[in-house]
C-alpha cells in the first residue's frame, strides 16, 4: 500500500446496490394487493417497461386505467377518460417521482437511493440475518438485513436508533437471479403504521424480463396519447 493511501471498505449499502447497475432494462407485470377492512382486497395491476436513460412505460389496468410514458425528456401521465394529463420535463419532476423513474422496477433501488450519503452503522448479526446495518437520517432509523447469500432480505424503518418503535418493514422473498449476482424478489410484503393505522401491501412480480430489447415505440407518446392536453403542476397547458 502506498504511504498515505486510505482504503475505504465497501459498505453494506454499496454491496447491495452495486449489482443493479448491470440492469439496463426491465419488463414485468406488477400486482399490488392491499387488504381492506371487512376482508376485501384492493388490487392494482400494471405492466411496466423500463429502460435506463429516463425511459418508462407503465400501463395500469386496475383499479383505474392509467398510462405513463416517459421518452427520456418529458414525463407524461394520463388517466383514461380524462381530457387532460400531467406532463412535465423530466428535470421538473418532484424528487420522489424522479427517483422512481430512475430505479429499476421491482428492485430495491428506490429505497436504497434514499439512504445515500447517510452514515452507516454496523449492527450485530441475528439468527436469521448474518449481516445487518443501520442508517440514521435524523428523522428515522433504517435497518438493512442480508441473508446468508448476501441478498437484501428485509428493510425496516424505526422511529429511532433504539429500534423500539418500528414504523415499516418490507420482507423480500421468492428470489430470481436475473443476471449473475443480481437478484429480484418476486414477492415483497410491506407492513407499515400510517397515522396510527396498520397497513399492509404485497407486491408480486410476474413475467419478469431483464435486459431484453425493448422497442422504441413503447416510449413514443404520440403512439398512445391522442388529443390529450398535458398540464404541469401550475396548470399551464403543454403540447401533447
Amino acid at each position: 500500500m502506498v504511504a498515505g493511501t486510505v482504503l475505504h471498505a465497501e459498505t453494506v449499502l454499496q454491496r447491495v446496490a452495486a449489482p443493479y447497475a448491470a440492469v439496463r432494462s426491465v419488463s414485468g407485470e406488477m400486482r399490488r394487493d392491499t387488504p381492506l377492512p371487512g376482508g376485501a382486497t384492493a388490487r392494482m395491476l400494471s405492466r411496466v417497461h423500463f429502460e435506463r436513460g429516463d425511459r418508462m412505460h407503465v400501463e395500469t389496468t386496475a383499479p383505474l386505467r392509467r398510462r405513463i410514458v416517459c421518452d427520456g425528456v418529458r414525463f407524461r401521465m394520463h388517466l383514461e377518460g380524462e381530457p387532460r394529463g400531467y406532463g412535465v420535463p423530466v428535470a421538473d419532476l418532484p424528487a420522489d417521482m424522479l427517483g422512481n423513474l430512475r430505479s429499476a422496477p421491482g428492485s430495491p433501488e428506490m429505497a436504497l437511493r434514499q439512504l445515500e450519503g447517510v452514515e452507516e452503522r454496523p449492527l450485530p448479526a441475528s439468527e436469521a440475518f448474518p449481516v445487518r446495518a443501520g442508517y440514521d437520517n435524523g428523522k428515522t432509523f433504517t435497518v438493512l438485513s442480508l441473508d446468508d447469500q448476501g441478498r437484501l432480505a428485509q428493510i425496516e424503518v424505526f422511529a429511532a436508533a433504539d429500534l423500539r418503535q418500528r414504523i415499516a418493514r418490507t420482507v423480500f422473498s421468492a428470489y430470481r437471479e436475473v443476471l449473475p449476482g443480481v437478484w429480484f424478489a418476486c414477492v415483497q410484503k410491506t407492513d407499515a403504521v400510517l397515522q396510527g393505522q396498520e397497513r399492509s401491501e404485497t407486491l408480486r412480480i410476474g413475467n419478469l424480463i431483464v435486459n431484453g430489447d425493448l422497442p422504441a415505440s413503447l416510449f413514443n407518446p404520440d403512439a398512445f396519447f391522442e388529443n390529450i392536453a398535458f398540464v404541469d403542476t401550475l396548470g399551464a397547458t403543454r403540447d401533447p
